[in-house]
């Protein structure tokens, strides 16, 4: 599944990084926003995540 992994920077320079289906605009990272850029790992372990929520 094509994803987009957006970044926030905060005004105390903080940032965050969100995950979001490409073709839906579906945010993947609805439980918490990550705090680095998201490893290959991270990314496929939310969209494994993702899948399952949507057969049950």
């Amino acid at each position: 599944m094509p994803v987009v992994v957006t970044r926030s920077t905060w005004s105390d320079d903080g940032v965050s990084f969100d995950v979001y289906r490409e073709d839906t605009g579906q945010e993947l990272t609805l439980e918490e926003s990550f705090d680095a850029a998201p490893t290959s790992d991270q990314i496929a372990t939310l969209i494994v995540a993702f899948e399952n929520q949507q057969e049950n």
